[in-house]
């Protein structure tokens, strides 16, 4: 009995393990497959289940510019409502696959930061750091050669859509505890004249 409890357990935890590891590599999945797409686009509607976008630069994948896409299983990466005629960076690895909204800092995958996602932590912060170092753009120049698609435009022609970049948090804790300590300071001040006056 005791056998069998202990061959069911290393069974589940060998599974749950094969598991956990799985969900780490949506970066390199976004990287080395041929389906994987990353895009900037602006949001036309946006249902929580599902997002309707016009993609406005191509970062990797077949992505049709200036047409409006839906894609299913909109989720997002961070804490923020998604607001219409802003742009964000999607990523989805395929069709079955879920499709990630990210608030970023700039255009420029060299350079930009998703606003919230913490450097280097977990497979975000490599998905971030990858952008960052180029790897999906040499994937795309990669993939393309390798399916002998010709070098397309990877930017809509004119101004693109502003991002949504707005960095404000909800700050009323900081303001409920700061409100809590100036009482407490008031309090002390006022015991301490008080008792000064007697």
């Amino acid at each position: 009995m005791k056998k069998l409890i202990t061959g069911i357990f290393a069974i589940v935890a060998v599974l749950c393990l094969s598991l956990t590891a799985l969900a780490g590599d949506i970066p390199y999945c976004l990287r080395d497959e041929d389906e994987a797409q990353i895009f900037f686009a602006e949001v036309t509607e946006y249902k929580g289940t599902y997002v309707n976008v016009i993609p406005v630069k191509v970062v990797k994948g077949d992505v049709k510019l200036g047409e409006e896409v839906r894609y299913d299983q909109a989720t997002l990466i961070g804490e923020f409502s998604v607001k219409k005629g802003m742009a964000y960076l999607f990523a989805r690895v395929d069709e079955n696959d879920y499709t990630y909204i990210f608030r970023a800092s700039d255009y420029d995958t060299q350079t930009l930061d998703l606003i919230d996602v913490k450097p280097d932590e977990g497979m975000w912060g490599i998905f971030e750091t990858d952008l960052n170092a180029g790897e999906y753009d040499k994937a795309e120049s990669a993939r393309r050669g390798r399916l002998g698609l010709s070098q397309q435009s990877l930017q809509i022609s004119g101004e693109l859509p502003p991002l949504h970049t707005n960095l404000t948090k909800d700050n009323t804790m900081t303001y409920v505890l700061c409100g809590f300590g100036i009482i407490a300071l008031a309090s002390a001040i006022f015991y301490i004249v008080k008792k000064k006056k007697k």
